[in-house]
């Protein structure tokens, strides 16, 4: 291991970097064309000789409303202050560096009767820890509110040295968000905005061994937004579900960001619940700023009434109970609640290895494999899907496919059987085309998504729509010889 004495070191800019609305970045540039004297900003060279334009300019021997000269004057420098309140309100980050992220931690607190002390010895060793693995590491206040303004002017300004780290959990978490101290110990989980030169796979490598050692952990923030909002919690929502291609689909057709968290559903004045009673979904969180938008598109994909939904997976938007004011609608979302726990119960699962392409997109106007098969509808009972939703386990190279238990035999032959049914849904239509046509859609809509092993074991293998089954060259071989 190298000793920090011999890491290289980075330096970095001294010109703030300012955020637009969008979050994107643009250096400060000072133009070179702008006027410098007090005449020059008053009165632009453009207008000062234009016909139809009267000169106001005191300095210029034309000018024959000097009795004004004074208010017009005054004017602009109000502009000129407007102009520099406005710039103030930029928010700007110092010093710049190649990576300046927002993320999440897990930290360990032991029992202390000093929780301050213990929580404040924490978040320093933290950061020397991170200062270490990287020289150039700086750490911003969490709120834009104070990344506002010239450097100078701030009131709290970006840490470089550990020992600078406010003693105060007041002044503290101005850098660290929820950092709150607590005496009998336990897991906290503050969020920090910090500047670094390392790419953070790199950078997580090389703190890995005491992130295990104290039981920490930190991740990169999903919204990187300092204020974030629940928008609710959704109903048929399961552990298994992959949270990525959700937020990816809702960005393509809102254009905006969304945060799927899998997490308790919170119960208003009942304190910590029971194992037993714990009930956990989905949370969809958005940036405070885009709640509404956010809001109004969940309704609508996510609402009773609703005919489409994303990635083909049937959920329903449930407000936080905290939201609620009638007393019928808390009782509404608590029987939503309990009805989450029996879903999540009751739902069965089932593994393959030979899916490998759930989200690749074989040409536009033309779903997924993901897309494909939660929307497959069950032939025992029309207008319900087979499959709940499919997604990539937690196992790496594995797909499960979640289900209720009435369509449990129906689920299992589809799954052994997709390749054979793909490449008969697939020509659907198309089956005056020629078998090279027909093998090319193939392989472009449905081949590249299963692993050889699968396309080898479907070999022969022919789906019949009229038993909704799959007959292959052995199942043959069997009957001729039971006859």
């Amino acid at each position: 291991m190298e000793e920090a004495g011999d890491q290289p070191t980075i330096q970095p800019t001294t010109a703030p970097i300012l955020l637009n609305n969008q979050g994107d970045q643009s250096t400060q540039q000072q133009n070179s064309t702008t006027p410098t004297t007090p005449q020059q900003r008053a009165f632009p060279t453009e207008r000062r000789n234009i016909p139809g334009f009267i000169n106001l300019n005191p300095y210029s021997e034309t000018n024959t409303l000097g009795s004004i000269t004074a208010k017009s004057t005054e004017t602009q420098s109000k502009n000129d202050r407007a102009k520099q309140s406005s710039k103030n309100k930029e928010i700007s980050l110092f010093p710049v560096l190649p990576f300046m992220k927002r993320y999440e931690l897990r930290l360990k607190l032991e029992p202390s009767e000093k929780p301050n002390d213990e929580c404040w010895s924490k978040l320093h060793r933290l950061f020397k820890t991170l200062k270490d693995a990287d020289r150039s590491l700086v750490l911003y206040p969490w709120n834009d509110v104070f990344n506002k303004g010239t450097p100078s002017e701030r009131e709290y300004k970006a840490i470089a040295d550990a020992k600078k780290i406010p003693t105060n959990p007041k002044e503290w978490k101005v850098y660290f968000e929820r950092a709150n101290p607590v005496q009998k110990g336990g897991s906290i989980y503050p969020s920090f905005f910090i500047g670094h030169t390392k790419e953070f796979s790199t950078f997580h490598e090389e703190v890995k061994w005491y992130l295990n050692a104290d039981q920490h952990g930190w991740y990169i923030r999903k919204l990187q937004v300092a204020k974030t909002r629940i928008l609710g919690w959704l109903l048929y929502s399961l552990r298994a579900m992959n949270t990525e291609p959700l937020e990816e689909k809702l960005r393509i057709i809102t254009g905006l960001q969304f945060s799927a968290r899998y997490r308790t559903v919170s119960v208003p004045n009942k304190g910590k619940l029971p194992q037993d009673q714990v009930v956990k979904a989905l949370h969809m969180e958005c940036s405070d700023r885009d709640y509404l938008k956010a809001k109004r598109a969940l309704t609508k994909f996510y609402s009773s009434k609703s005919q489409w939904f994303p990635l083909g997976i049937k959920m329903r938007l449930i407000p936080q109970a905290s939201s609620l004011m009638s007393t019928q609608s808390k009782l509404k979302a608590e029987s939503f609640r309990l009805k989450q726990q029996q879903f999540a119960t009751y739902m069965k699962a089932m593994r393959t290895w030979e899916v490998q392409g759930l989200d690749i997109y074989p040409g536009s106007n033309y779903p997924t494999l993901r897309e494909i098969l939660n929307t497959l509808e069950s032939n025992k009972e029309p207008g319900v899907q087979i499959f709940h939703s499919v997604d990539d386990s937690f196992q790496p190279g594995a797909v499960v496919f979640t289900f209720h238990p009435s369509r449990e035999d129906e689920a299992r032959t589809m799954v052994s059987s997709l390749v054979p049914f793909l490449k008969w849904a697939t020509l659907i239509g198309k089956e005056e085309l020629s078998i090279m046509e027909q093998e090319q859609i193939r392989s472009r809509r449905i081949y590249k998504n299963f692993t050889s092993e699968a396309m080898e074991r479907a070999e022969g293998a022919v789906w019949n729509d009229e038993l909704n089954t799959v007959h292959t060259p052995q199942d043959s071989e069997f009957w001729r010889w039971k006859n």
